[in-house]
């Protein structure tokens, strides 16, 4: 993602987010997808300027897409950040 468009960095992350969003109203979801979205919903919404202006750092890159994107969703636990 750092070597996309502004354009595909702001797409992607309005995906990711939408995704949280859409997790947290699901009616299928379960306790532990709901806490993921209400974790990923700020981190992604506070995050999407950074990324999209290119001044995010590693850390916020980590937060933006390798923690959350589709993990609301998939109901699956987080893989470990490498640091």
């Amino acid at each position: 993602i750092i070597s996309n468009s502004s354009n595909q960095k702001a797409y992607n992350g309005l995906d990711a987010l939408a995704q949280a969003i859409e997790s947290h109203w699901a009616t299928g979801s379960t306790e532990k997808s709901n806490e993921y979205s209400r974790e990923a919903i700020p981190i992604l919404y506070q995050t999407l300027p950074k990324v999209v202006s290119g001044h995010a750092d590693k850390n916020d890159y980590q937060n933006f897409i390798v923690r959350h994107h589709g993990n609301a969703k998939s109901k699956k636990q987080p893989k470990p950040v490498a640091a």
